[in-house]
């Protein structure tokens, strides 16, 4: 293990072991699962925390247990006003709702994130906030580092032996390993709000499909965070870019009005508690995820439609992994995409399946007959609803959901 030869924040040049650019879930957990092995890791984002983030606010079953059992981190959360799900419901294009029991988690990512980052510092990451990533250090064909600048504009070089992407779907990284695979039909423009709850308000989620039966999909959290807050979002095609330029409010308020008039009546005559926020998602998976001297990790890596708010899961597993592979390459001496290439079978091995039910689950979704089809039979069983609940929650194995019982739970057989 290399020792970094001098603090990133007074230098402008770095030597460390692992360099992680992008500091949210995925960033983070990466660099953390390296500290704890004893390596020298630097964890770069150009934003200054706490940092709001557009999101669904929504954490798995499976992502609450990575947060709690291998990153330790859930007290924190609860503290800091992360509330517990009990109910998740699905409004199918205003037709009667399917809904089961969940142990999920809703939490803004101003908390998790913060959470996150405190806790690789405490791990000994060193992290520089304000470094705008902006060009690939390459050595003989591999990555060896980037290059960004500080908050001053300054030139900082950080040299390290592996480079993580976790820098979300534009990542400087995927971009500059030339293995991004666009998915146009995944291309989505989100408007996030946070609006006051109720005293009565049930500790559930709901996500509800258009009444209209547009591409659409909206989303209505439970009260969580410092100000107990409800989060709503909307989630269209990127080609309605134009229409709420410059009038976010509006748009999502006559999207609401139009495509989803139960959230309607939650908010019409509320004021969003601070401006609403929209992000652009590219909708893409790569080639390979290794290369020589290099990972991508969470959305860098994959991107996958939010209709099942599985992405932190994705950056929390898939950084677990990247950090096992990358604590092999490193104490064998060989950071080339050979052992690196480690992580790409385990991506395949445990998280392929999991992305191939997500684009199944958007499949079915945007096919109202099979959508009515597949909600009937969840509301007339508990135990099947139980199951698809507890897959797309990332607890139960996607093969769960083709088994015997289950198929003849689905078949009406069971």
């Amino acid at each position: 293990m290399r020792p970094c030869l001098e603090r990133l924040q007074d230098l402008s040049e770095c030597i460390t072991d692992v360099a992680v650019i992008g500091a949210g879930p995925a960033g983070a957990a990466t660099a953390i699962f390296l500290a704890r092995q004893g390596y020298d890791v630097t964890l770069l984002d150009r934003a200054l925390f706490p940092r709001p983030k557009p999101c669904g606010e929504y954490l798995t079953p499976g992502a609450v247990r990575l947060l709690r059992d291998e990153l330790g981190v859930l007290p924190a959360l609860l503290a800091q006003g992360a509330a517990w799900l009990t109910q998740e419901r699905v409004v199918p294009h205003g037709g009667r709702c399917f809904e089961g029991p969940t142990s999920a988690l809703a939490c803004p990512r101003v908390v998790m994130d913060q959470v996150l980052r405190d806790r690789a510092e405490e791990c000994g990451v060193r992290v520089r906030e304000g470094f705008a990533a902006r060009k690939i250090i390459w050595n003989s064909g591999a990555v060896a580092g980037v290059v960004g600048t500080g908050g001053a504009g300054e030139s900082e070089t950080v040299r390290a032996r592996v480079t993580a992407g976790a820098d979300g779907t534009h990542s400087l990284l995927a971009r500059a390993l030339g293995v991004i695979r666009p998915l146009p039909r995944l291309h989505r423009l989100a408007l996030v709000g946070h609006f006051p709850a109720a005293d009565d308000d049930p500790p559930a989620v709901t996500m509800h499909l258009p009444r209209d039966r547009s591409d659409a999909c909206c989303g209505v959290g439970a009260a969580c965070g410092p100000g107990r807050t409800r989060n709503i979002n909307i989630v269209v095609p990127a080609s309605e870019a134009s229409l709420m330029a410059g009038r976010r409010e509006d748009y999502f308020r006559e999207r609401l009005r139009r495509s989803f008039p139960e959230v309607w009546e939650l908010v019409q005559g509320a004021a969003p508690s601070g401006p609403l926020q929209s992000v652009g998602c590219f909708g893409h998976h790569t080639a390979r995820a290794s290369q020589d001297g290099a990972v991508l990790v969470g959305d860098a890596a994959t991107f996958i439609h939010p209709f099942t708010g599985e992405g932190v899961f994705f950056a929390l597993c898939g950084a677990q992994l990247a950090a096992e592979a990358i604590d092999v390459a490193l104490r064998q001496g060989d950071v080339s995409r050979r052992t690196l290439s480690h992580y790409d079978a385990a991506r395949r091995r445990d998280l392929m399946p999991r992305y191939r039910l997500c684009d199944a689950v958007q499949h079915i979704v945007h096919s109202p007959p099979l959508l009515a089809w597949a909600a009937e039979r969840l509301r007339r069983s508990a135990s099947l609803t139980e199951i698809v609940l507890q897959t797309v929650g990332d607890i139960a194995r996607p093969t769960d959901l083709f088994s015997l019982p289950t198929l003849r739970l689905a078949l009406g057989t069971g």
